[in-house]
């Protein structure tokens, strides 16, 4: 008995064709252009949005995430998202905060425009498919396919800007789709942290990155246009220019919430509070602490302290989660 399958749309570069003047890709023309394939799972296509995945702003994620939870609550055995891979972290991100069914929730897309030459749109979704439709994908979490790769949804970042292998978790891919469309996983995500769901995610959060020599300024320039909180980029383990140093302490003990994240792409920084108020992101990047940020003052307001305790909860991971046995 083949599984039963919504894949939502949202659009992106797997749904933009090559031709000047040509519609993008609805779930219609996925269905119809799959139509050939093995039958993997029964799946109903459902669009949910037609946009480049940088017009989508976390208010969307929380209804795309309210509608991947419709469809598990109405008897789905599993949920693909086709999305832009822009910025397709930051939305696998906080699906994997707020997703706590065992049924699995996918997102895929494309690097190479449907249509072109090589495209890897058709076979990124039919590996979503499979994915979804494998018991193996149980109890696992959001995850990411791409590139014949799965990968943790809460840990995945896009590292090249055109390469169709530009997704990589830092302790690499959860799980693969071989040639022959067979699921198979090297290790679990079980240390994956879940919070719960705000009514809505409108809170500004600013985020910059720190470089050699910068001062106060910038971090003065937002708190004078209203922010309330930031994150900032810091070099190596959260390393800043004194004077930027001195004057984000200072914005940290009077005027707003500060968080400082690593600007390296692996690695993070030492999880919890400095005695001088500012909160350390851990393995977080500066996007995804960011989310993370607007996540707890929606919930906790400006509630330091609450704030500071969802942080240090996101340890500093030195080895990847168990193994598979």
């Amino acid at each position: 008995m083949v599984p039963k399958l919504t894949v939502i749309t949202t659009g992106g570069t797997i749904a933009t064709p090559t031709g000047k003047g040509e519609k993008r890709l609805t779930a219609t023309d996925f269905a119809r252009d799959l139509s050939d394939s093995p039958k993997w799972a029964d799946v109903t296509w459902k669009d949910f949005l037609n946009v480049p995945s940088s017009s989508l702003s976390p208010e969307d994620v929380l209804q795309l995430t309210h509608l991947a939870e419709e469809e598990i609550q109405g008897g789905a055995d599993g949920v693909v998202i086709t999305h832009g891979t822009d910025v397709l972290e930051e939305t696998a991100y906080l699906l994997s905060l707020f997703w706590t069914h065992t049924q699995p929730v996918i997102l895929t897309g494309a690097m190479r425009s449907a249509g072109s030459a090589g495209a890897d749109g058709p076979r990124n979704l039919t590996a979503a498919i499979v994915a979804a439709g494998s018991r193996k994908s149980l109890g696992r979490g959001p995850l990411v396919v791409l590139n014949d790769e799965i990968h943790a949804a809460s840990q995945v970042t896009k590292m090249h800007s055109w390469a169709v292998d530009t997704f990589t978790s830092e302790y690499g891919p959860v799980g693969i789709i071989n040639q022959w469309n067979e699921v198979h996983y090297h290790r679990r995500t079980e240390n994956r942290e879940t919070l719960p769901r705000p009514s809505s995610l409108n809170e500004p959060v600013a985020l910059i990155t720190a470089g050699m020599g910068m001062d106060e300024t910038m971090v003065d320039a937002l708190i004078a246009g209203g922010f309330r909180a930031m994150v900032i980029e810091a070099a190596g383990l959260g390393s800043l220019p004194p004077a930027m140093q001195r004057g984000l302490e200072r914005t940290a003990l009077e005027r707003a919430i500060a968080v400082v994240a690593s600007r390296c792409t692996f690695g993070g920084t030492v999880a919890g509070r400095s005695s001088k108020g500012i909160i350390r992101a851990g393995s977080l990047s500066g996007i995804k602490a960011r989310l993370k940020l607007m996540v707890g003052m929606s919930l906790y307001g400006e509630d330091r302290e609450a704030i500071g305790n969802l942080f240090r909860q996101q340890s500093w991971k030195g080895e990847p989660d168990d193994r598979e046995r």
